[in-house]
């Protein structure tokens, strides 16, 4: 048997298969005769019609037939011995066959990737570096405080500590005096509590309401700013003036609980008795949150640099199996929470998210090419540490947790964490501090 591989891509080969009538002789006889075996005709019993009349009706497509499947096991065979592992149904791409002639033919098939890493150490990102400012306590502190606030009735709205209950519809366009305003079609009024201690209220609103008793009507307005997609792919800011008139129903004035030791501690888990520990435990979450997110955050970037300097074709089918699985999975998930949110066809997802199981794929076989490149390796100190490091915080031992971490799925975390390890470490991470204030 001769071979000959042609690439077609990093994921494609094509293989040019030459059989001699000596070699497949044998496979090709067993192939009729399976065939054969399978003819039924009129006065015979299936497997009993004899060969002369079998050769007769169907000889030249029974012997096309039974080369195709003699092709088709040998390319298997070859696949098996030399160990590629196939994606997806190979096409015979070509195929000569003539009686007591050679064999020829070719099969394009797609395979585990033949990877060339170009660039995967000194890899440039740029990340926020994300600080924990004043504010971000003081606000904290400010919801807490919020939630466990007592209200009480008051006359009027005489500063931020308000609960205002009012009535809203939407009118036409502002008007110079509250009472002439005109409502907007098919607007139907609607009730909704503005806690004037939030910082997101619209400062129009928070400021109309300053002063009003119960009863008093009022109007705000603010301009709401969005794009609109044009033919040609472009697109059109469009800026539209949203107006409302409202009365106010009810005004609660906002109690707020002292920060008593007593309620520092229940409100921390007794993680603090002070307002300074409390201040100091909150920032100590906001920095872990923050953590988190810029890890998150470095990992993707890393993920796309890698995809960037080492892009490649992967095998479609494997995509395409993926995708599938994905798809599936969200289908299910949104059966059983149909009450919640949007339900997306198939079609849908399968737009959606036809791009991330792409990357997820790319991402994949680069991965795997680094680690066997550089040796990454989980080892048994790996474990430890890991099981050291999440000793305290779980209230385990250590040897329970190495116990536990010496499974399959919890080895391939460690794996790749120890593969992001050492992307960072080869890497160039620029970190810029980002104005938080100002948000």
């Amino acid at each position: 048997m001769e071979t000959t591989i042609t690439p077609v891509h990093e994921s494609v080969s094509e293989i040019k298969i030459t059989l001699t009538p000596e070699e497949y002789a044998g496979s090709l006889e067993k192939s009729i005769n399976d065939e054969m075996k399978k003819i039924s005709l009129p006065g015979f019993r299936k497997g009993k019609v004899p060969r002369a009349t079998i050769e007769k009706l169907y000889g030249e497509s029974l012997r096309y037939q039974a080369a195709e499947k003699v092709a088709t096991d040998t390319f298997y065979k070859h696949v098996e011995d030399n160990k590629i592992y196939v994606y997806g149904t190979p096409k015979i791409t070509a195929f000569d066959f003539k009686p007591e002639a050679d064999l020829v033919y070719t099969v394009q098939y797609e395979h585990t990737p033949n990877l060339v890493l170009r660039q995967y150490k000194g890899l440039e990102i740029e990340v926020d570096d994300l600080e924990v400012t004043d504010k971000m306590v003081d606000d904290e502190i400010k919801r807490i405080l919020n939630g466990k606030a007592t209200k009480e009735p008051c006359d009027a709205v005489d500063s931020d500590e308000c609960v205002v209950s009012v009535e809203l519809v939407r009118s036409s366009e502002p008007s110079a005096h509250p009472e002439h305003a005109h409502d907007h079609e098919d607007a139907k009024p609607f009730p909704i509590d503005v806690n004037l201690t939030n910082d997101g209220v619209n400062e129009n609103l928070r400021t109309v309401l300053k002063g009003k008793k119960v009863g008093d009507p009022f109007e705000f307005s603010f301009e709401d700013k969005h794009h609109h997609h044009k033919e040609d792919g472009s697109e059109e800011e469009h800026v539209e003036t949203i107006a409302y008139k409202g009365t106010v129903k009810a005004i609660n004035k906002l109690i707020f609980p002292e920060m008593t030791e007593e309620f520092i501690q229940a409100e921390s888990n007794k993680k603090a008795s002070t307002e300074a520990e409390l201040r100091e435990l909150i920032r100590g979450e906001f920095k872990n949150y923050f953590d988190n997110q810029i890890e998150d955050m470095v990992r993707m970037k890393l993920d796309d640099k890698l995809i960037e300097l080492n892009d490649f074709t992967p095998p479609a089918a494997l995509v395409q199996h993926y995708l599938e699985q994905v798809v599936e999975s969200r289908l299910k998930e949104q059966k059983e929470q149909k009450s919640q949110g949007r339900q997306y066809s198939k079609s849908e997802l399968e737009k959606v998210m036809k791009e991330p199981s792409l990357r997820f794929v790319k991402l994949y076989f680069i991965e795997e090419a680094i680690i066997k490149a550089e040796k990454i390796e989980v080892t048994d100190a790996t474990i430890e540490a890991f099981a050291k490091e999440n000793a305290e915080k779980f209230n385990a031992p250590v040897e329970t947790l190495m116990g536990l971490y010496q499974g399959e799925e919890f080895k391939k975390d460690f794996l790749k964490k120890e593969f992001y390890e050492f992307l960072k470490r080869n890497a160039n991470i620029k970190r810029v501090v980002r104005n938080t204030e100002a948000e």
